[in-house]
């Protein structure tokens, strides 16, 4: 059976490198062939399906000119590419469909401060949606398309801006029905995410902290739709607190403006282009180059996205966009500091947190880059907080978004005992050991008193360490410092307000700040280019050739591309049943944001 299932490996193995061999062959050809970028007309609306998604990096697949319109958008290229077409005179509008593009509300600021822009400049922007409504709300979603000039609806959808609401699950009732209990310690009352395992009910001081999180979100959100609809604020929380609308309901409270069909709103984004061929995707729009932040002093643009820890899974080498590897991320910053062609570092975070000695890995390399004359600026993206925030708070300037997720300045670690379950299997456990703490952390008994112990002098130790190098690095004083810290999350707003970040914005402020630390002019421009370099698809045909990856299966995937589409997959699939059991991780010092479920 064995040969036989080898005889099978490496028959799929052999097809898959000549299909892989095939693919990126015909992509050389066609970067041979047709190396001039897209000839665009004189006239022309850029339109772009969201629903497909927005991302924070672009996607690691080679052979993406196969499919140039499938997948989600870069929030970069759509955010450099509507500042591009502010002074585009070839460009006359934009044409956005959406309803279900699940941006968070972090990204629906950025993209509204662009289209707000865009519009500015005396340019159209229409939207248009089947339905703004969704099993887990829509009041983001329509916060983002309350941006545009003119928002479309089907007359059969409806407008679901019912509000944002956090969900946390409480498994310590579940736990002791089996005999488990959770033994983990946190530092202090406002780190509560072990409380889902170690509680039955949310505790006040977490309850006091969530709702102060969603009371602001709905806060901007209302002042969002008012602002982008002309309308009284007051109508807007009404609107919100008597949803879902039908929608003649919406357009009569000025919330919709046209009813109507998706063909009739591609007529006439048509109509207004100047003719059918002159309806031009964003994404040929961002191929013909030319976008801002092309040219000018190099900054390197790293981005730090998921869960910190020490280095990436070996089950998934190259994907970086679900954890955030400490050395991968030193070492690109390392390189950064070492290329005397990079003038500055502009890191993109957008994680919860996680190993305390991961980040603090980065926190020293972000350290060291500031010492060595590197300027690093921090642009906050969804959530950087805890070990995310543990990063940040090393750079020059922090930029976050009003509605980012940020601060979480704590610790917890603990283990599950499981001595009680194993009895009630009829399971008995025995341990040989030499050293009086070899035990400590085995699942099976509790913790010693001299454990114990220890495990509270390492959450001490941990704590003061990250409290200590934020009121260093923000300049608090200890009254200060234990007002924003004791595991509080902020959102960017009122992390301003506390002085744990400096400005408010996205990419575009974020660059501004790195010319201001360059001592640039405002107009001067400067040239982002990723860090590390994504591989050429001769290169990871390379590397599989020679044996540098060992993992075949996913070395295939990545050749072809779809690592995206099995982990966005996989993700949206076990993300409602297994997201919680994150927490279930070794027992090391965490730094790291609650699970919650966010509906809005």
């Amino acid at each position: 059976m064995r040969r036989i299932g080898r005889f099978f490996l490496w028959v799929f193995t052999t097809i898959g490198i000549l299909t892989a061999t095939t693919l990126i062959s015909v992509g050389i050809w066609i970067a041979l062939v047709d190396d001039e970028a897209p000839k665009l007309p004189d006239r022309m609306v850029l339109s772009l399906d969201l629903n497909k998604g927005v991302t924070e990096k672009k996607s690691g697949s080679p052979f993406g000119f196969l499919s140039p319109g499938a997948g989600p958008v870069a929030i970069h290229d759509l955010v450099m590419a509507l500042e591009k077409a502010e002074t585009d005179d070839r460009v006359a509008g934009l044409a956005v469909r959406l309803g279900s593009t699940g941006v968070s509300l972090a990204q629906a600021q950025e993209l509204r401060d662009a289209i707000g822009k865009f519009r500015k400049s005396g340019k159209s922007a229409v939207a248009f949606a089947y339905s703004f409504a969704s099993s887990g709300g829509a009041t983001v979603e329509y916060y983002l398309a309350s941006a545009f000039d003119t928002v479309w609806m089907q007359p059969s959808g409806e407008l679901a801006i019912t509000g944002i609401s956090l969900e946390l699950p409480f498994a310590a009732e579940a736990l002791d029905k089996v005999g488990v209990e959770a033994k983990i310690g946190q530092r202090q009352e406002y780190k509560s995410a072990p409380e889902t395992f170690t509680r039955r009910s949310i505790s006040e001081p977490a309850r006091k902290n969530l709702q102060s999180v969603v009371d602001t979100w709905l806060a901007q959100i209302v002042d969002g739709i008012a602002t982008g609809r002309n309308i009284p604020a007051a109508a807007a929380r009404q609107a919100i607190d008597t949803s879902p609308l039908l929608a003649q309901e919406a357009r009569a409270r000025g919330l919709i403006d046209t009813l109507g069909y998706w063909p009739a709103f591609v007529s006439t984004a048509q109509k207004r282009a100047g003719g059918k061929e002159n309806l031009v995707n964003l994404r040929t729009y961002v191929a013909e180059g030319g976008l801002p932040n092309s040219e000018g002093p190099t900054v390197a643009l790293i981005h730090g996205i998921g869960p910190i820890v020490p280095d990436a899974p070996e089950s998934s080498p190259f994907d970086d966009r679900r954890y955030l590897a400490a050395d991968a991320m030193e070492a690109a910053i390392v390189k950064a500091v070492n290329d005397e062609n990079i003038k500055a570092i502009l890191l993109r975070l957008d994680s919860p947190g996680g190993s305390y000695v991961a980040s603090d890995t980065v926190w020293n390399a972000v350290v060291r880059a500031r010492e060595l004359g590197k300027p690093v600026i921090v642009s906050m993206a969804s959530t950087a907080a805890s070990g995310g925030y543990f990063i940040a708070m090393a750079a020059d300037v922090i930029v976050a978004q009003p509605g980012t997720l940020t601060g979480s300045i704590g610790v917890y670690t603990g283990k599950f005992v499981t001595e009680d379950l194993w009895d009630k299997l009829g399971v008995n456990w025995q341990d040989v050991y030499a050293g009086k703490n070899a035990t400590m952390w085995s699942p099976f008994k509790d913790y010693s008193e001299g454990a114990q112990a220890r495990v509270d002098a390492q959450l001490d130790f941990i704590y003061r360490d990250f409290t200590g190098k934020v009121a260093e690095r923000r300049k608090l004083d200890d009254k200060q410092i234990d007002a924003v810290a004791r595991g509080r999350i902020w959102t960017g707003t009122r992390a301003l307000n506390v002085g744990l970040v400096d400005r408010l914005g996205g990419l575009s402020e974020a660059v501004v700040a790195v010319k201001q630390a360059l001592e640039l002019k405002e107009d001067e421009s400067i040239q982002l280019q990723e860090f590390p370099r994504r591989k050429m698809p001769f290169e990871r045909l390379l590397e599989f050739v020679t044996g540098e990856t060992d993992n075949i299966q996913v070395a295939m995937v990545e050749m072809l591309g779809l690592e995206s589409v099995f982990s966005d997959a996989l993700k949206d699939r076990l993300e409602p049943f297994v997201g919680d059991l994150d927490l279930l991780q070794p027992p090391v010092g965490r730094l790291q944001m609650p699970p919650v479920r966010l509906r809005h």
